[in-house]
This record gives C-alpha cells, sequence and structure tokens, in this order.
C-alpha cells in the first residue's frame, strides 16, 4: 500500500481529482494565482518544470502562491472544498511518502497514519498567516504521526523504556536533517524531470534511482556511505528483484546516471 493509496489519489481522472479538474476554471476565476496552470496536472508539471536549481525568486513565490490558493480553498475558513484539499494532498505525494519511508518502525499502518494527518494538516492549514504550505504541512505531519504513534504505544509500553527509546531514534533522524530533506524534496523532482527533459538521463533510469532511494529508506541504510545508501546491498538486491537484472548491473546503470546528472549539473549553485 502506498499514501496515495490510502488517500484514493492513485488516478487524476476518477474522484476528486477528477472533481478538482471540472472546478479548475472556476478556481482561477476566484484565485488568479492558479492561473499559471489550465488544470491540476498542468500545475504539477509546471511546478516541476519551473522550481529548479536556477529558478528565480519569483518562480519559487509563484509556486507557494499557487499551492497557498488551493489550501485557502481547502480550508473551512476559506472556500471549504474537499476536492481543493485533495488537490493539495495529490501535490504534496512526494513529500507525503518520504515521511512514511523515513517514519517506517514507528507503527505498522504508518501510511495510513500520514496520509490521515495530511489531510487534517490540509483542511487546518492557517493560510491567513502562513504561506510556506508545503514545509508547514509535511513538518505538522510528522509531528503529529509521531505524537499518535508514540500515545499508542504508551499503552502497551512505559514510553520511558529502553525498548521505546530505540524504536523511536531508529525513526526519528535528527529535526534539522529531516526538514531539509522535506524542503529539498521538489527540488529533487525538478532536477530529475529536467534530466529527462534535456535527455540526460532516461525515465527508466529515474524510476531505477527511486526505487533504489526507496528501498534504502526502507532498510534504512539512507546514511550509510555510497551516495545516500542508493549503493548498499540491501537496495541493490531489492531493485535487482524488481528489475529482473543483476546486482552488478543495477549498480552500474545508477552509478552511469548519477554521474550523468553530476556532469550535467555539478556547477549549479547549492540552494540556501
Amino acid at each position: 500500500m502506498s499514501v496515495a493509496t490510502k488517500l484514493g489519489l492513485t488516478d487524476p481522472g476518477r474522484g476528486l481529482l477528477a472533481d478538482a479538474g471540472e472546478k479548475w476554471s472556476r478556481w482561477c476565476e476566484e484565485d488568479p494565482r492558479l492561473a499559471v496552470a489550465e488544470d491540476l496536472l498542468e500545475l504539477q508539471d509546471w511546478l516541476m518544470e519551473t522550481v529548479g536549481p536556477e529558478a528565480p525568486q519569483s518562480a519559487w513565490d509563484e509556486a507557494d502562491g499557487a499551492l497557498h490558493a488551493l489550501a485557502r480553498l481547502s480550508s473551512p475558513r476559506g472556500g471549504d472544498d474537499i476536492a481543493a484539499t485533495a488537490a493539495v494532498a495529490y501535490l504534496l505525494l512526494p513529500g507525503a511518502s518520504l515521511l512514511a519511508n523515513r517514519l517506517r518502525g514507528v507503527a505498522e499502518q504508518i501510511d495510513q497514519l500520514v496520509a490521515a494527518q495530511l489531510w487534517l494538516e490540509i483542511r487546518a492549514f492557517k493560510w491567513e498567516r502562513l504561506q510556506k504550505v508545503a514545509a508547514n504541512i509535511l513538518w505538522n505531519t510528522r509531528r503529529e504521526v509521531l505524537r499518535e504513534a508514540r500515545a499508542d504505544k504508551a499503552i502497551l509500553l512505559d514510553p520511558g523504556a529502553d525498548a521505546w527509546q530505540r524504536a523511536e531514534a531508529r525513526a526519528r533522524p535528527d529535526d534539522e536533517d529531516l526538514y531539509e530533506s522535506l524542503e529539498m524534496t521538489w527540488l529533487v523532482r525538478h532536477l530529475l524531470a529536467r534530466a529527462i527533459s534535456e535527455g540526460v538521463i532516461t525515465d527508466r533510469e529515474r524510476t531505477v534511482l527511486l526505487a533504489l532511494a526507496e528501498a534504502a529508506a526502507d532498510n534504512e541504510v539512507a546514511t550509510h556511505r555510497g551516495v545516500a545508501g542508493l549503493y548498499s546491498r540491501p537496495a541493490l538486491h531489492a531493485v535487482a528483484r524488481q528489475t529482473g537484472w543483476s546486482i552488478s548491473t543495477v549498480r552500474r546503470r545508477a552509478m552511469a546516471s548519477i554521474e550523468a546528472m553530476a556532469d550535467a549539473y555539478g556547477h549549479l549553485p547549492v540552494a540556501s
């Protein structure tokens, strides 16, 4: 299962996402910040193409504005439209999936917990005074999921017990490190999309890199040496099983993709 599956957001042409598509023109009239795209899918593509390593601050402001417009439409204190809630959730799925992977081990139904809390945080977002939609919603989702998981475990286990402390330590990396990971989720997506559009890597190669990253997170080796655990044996074994390739082939192709991207984009400034 996945966060997207739990939210019912796997098909943009069905359910609440389809409703969002039908309402898009009206939403754009209500809030011109959404007029950067003709529909939700185009907004997703626009975000990937526009907000990247070399994007000016104005592009980042436009992206924040579009998300903020949807968050306002979603809020009970704004448009109170659950189709807009679904639209925000759809755009934040990469960050929510990262959260779920980073918090595996805290609870058995982590995808369900993250999905439910993500929805609540979108509806509760204080759009009247906050601007950074993605960072605030994802960060609050993480905090509340950890709080809920700890409360559930406290029923069976003293929170001060060594077993709980070890479990929490495994699933709760350094706060600053995770915050930076959430902030960089969009940037990574945009860079991969750019690499495909410019012929640096193929869509298949991107899929392999993402599968390695997910396997590294699932096996808690993301901080190991070897490019954030991408070349760790658990990650390579997992992707080899998925693709039917040998471990050496998976590693060789991943290395070639990363080296190609480093050659193409290694000169770009690091975002501050």
